[in-house]
C-alpha cells in the first residue's frame, strides 16, 4: 500500500511541475506589485509573483504544521513517561507479594 501511495505522490508531483512550467511559459507579462512598507511598486513577471506567493504559503503552512507536530510529540512523550511511572509502581507492588509465596 505504501508503494502505491509513493507512486501516486510521484505522479501527482510530476503533473504539478508540468502545470507550473506551462503556467510560467504562458504568463510572462510584467505585473506591478506594491508592498506595504515600500511606496515604489515592484515589477516582476506574473509567474514569478505567483510562484513566490505559493512558496510563501507553503513555508507558512509547514511552520504551523511543524509547531503542531512538536506539540503532539511532547504530549506523547509526557503520556509515555506517565505510563512508565504507573508500570513501575505496579511492578513494585507485585514484587513483595511474589517474594512471600511459598516455593515448592
Amino acid at each position: 500500500m505504501a508503494a502505491i501511495a509513493k507512486l501516486f505522490g510521484m505522479v501527482l508531483t510530476i503533473i504539478l511541475l508540468i502545470y507550473v512550467a506551462f503556467f510560467a511559459v504562458v504568463n510572462h507579462g510584467v505585473v506591478a506589485v506594491t508592498l506595504w512598507p515600500q511606496s515604489a511598486p515592484l515589477e516582476a513577471p506574473l509567474w514569478l509573483i505567483t510562484l513566490l506567493s505559493f512558496s510563501a504559503g507553503l513555508i507558512l503552512v509547514g511552520l504551523i504544521a511543524s509547531i503542531r507536530i512538536s506539540a503532539l510529540r511532547l504530549a506523547l512523550y509526557r503520556a509515555n513517561k506517565r505510563f512508565n511511572r504507573i508500570e513501575q509502581a505496579k511492578m513494585a507492588e507485585e514484587t513483595p507479594a511474589d517474594s512471600l509465596r511459598l516455593k515448592g
